[in-house]
């Protein structure tokens, strides 16, 4: 018969020290899995955004380009930019109230909706002298 010595370490795990490692490795991973896949949904939303604010910039650098070669008094659009979910537009505010004396102003607001972004607007005031 063996009799076992107090100053001699134990050996291995027992079944239920084992059990408790794998639950609690089950939980962590759990964990880990749930914030990626939350990650990944605002990685999403972020490229979207990204994406209709070049959308946005294109636009108004495509308006400030039919100003210059078309002139100032030209229906402006941005009817080529369309696509990838998204909706832009180039639309004559009501009222300019920032115009110098005597001259005259156009404010042209351009927007972007779509792909579960916020409704965003842009304004570009053009003034003829």
């Amino acid at each position: 018969m063996k009799l076992h010595h107090p100053s001699l370490p134990a050996r291995g795990l027992t079944l239920i020290e084992t059990l408790v490692a794998i639950v609690l490795l089950a939980i962590l991973a759990t964990g880990v899995i749930s914030l990626n896949g939350q990650l990944f949904s605002g990685s999403v939303f972020a490229r979207n955004l990204q994406l209709g604010t070049q959308l946005q910039q294109a636009c108004i650098e495509q308006v400030l380009a039919q100003r210059k070669n078309t002139g100032y008094a030209t229906v402006f659009s941005c009817a080529s930019l369309n696509g990838q979910g998204f909706t832009l537009s180039a639309d004559d505010a009501a009222s300019v109230q920032y115009c110098p004396t005597g001259l005259q102003c156009r404010q042209i607001q351009v927007s972007v909706t779509g792909n579960g972004i916020a409704p965003a607007a842009a304004t570009v005031l053009l003034v003829d002298y």
